[in-house]
C-alpha cells in the first residue's frame, strides 16, 4: 500500500521506464508465404509477450500443420467434386490424414492456449454469447 495524500512534486517527476515488447517475426523454417501468414495472424491476435522463445517451435509446427491441413482439404474437395477421378481408397486416406492433422492442430493450439476453450472459462464464454442471436426461429416467417 502506498502513502496517503497528494504526491510530492519529486514523486510526480519520476518517470517509469516502458518495456517495449516486439512481436516475433516468422522463423526461417516457415518458408512458405501461407505459413508466414498464419504465424503473423496468430502472433498479432494475442498480447505481444504471449509467445516467448520456448514457444516458437510449437508455433512453427502449428503453422506448418495449418497449411498442410488446408492442402489436404483442397485435395479432398478435388476428389469429391470430380476434378479428378474419384478413388475411394485415396479419398479415405486423405480423410484420415486430414483428421490426423486437425487433431494435431487442436492439441498444439490448446497447449499454446490460443483456443477459446483455453482462454475462456465456461462462465465467461457463456457471458460472451449472451444476447447473440443465432438466426430466425423456425416458427418466424417473413
Amino acid at each position: 500500500m502506498g502513502t496517503r495524500g497528494p504526491k510530492s512534486a519529486s514523486a510526480l517527476q519520476v518517470q517509469t521506464v516502458a518495456r517495449v515488447v516486439n512481436r516475433p517475426e516468422p522463423p526461417y523454417e516457415l518458408w512458405r508465404d501461407q505459413e508466414q501468414e498464419v504465424w503473423r495472424r496468430i502472433v498479432s491476435d494475442v498480447p505481444a509477450d504471449w509467445f516467448t522463445g520456448r514457444n516458437y517451435d510449437l508455433l512453427t509446427e502449428y503453422c506448418t500443420h495449418v497449411v498442410s491441413c488446408r492442402r489436404l482439404a483442397q485435395m479432398i474437395h478435388a476428389q469429391e467434386t470430380g476434378e479428378a477421378d474419384f478413388d475411394t481408397a485415396t479419398w479415405l486416406a486423405l480423410m484420415r490424414a486430414h483428421a490426423a492433422q486437425t487433431g494435431r492442430l487442436q492439441a498444439l493450439a490448446t497447449s499454446m492456449r490460443i483456443t477459446n476453450q483455453s482462454t475462456f472459462t465456461a462462465k465467461t464464454g457463456k457471458t460472451a454469447l449472451d444476447g447473440q442471436k443465432s438466426g430466425r426461429k423456425p416458427w418466424e416467417i417473413d
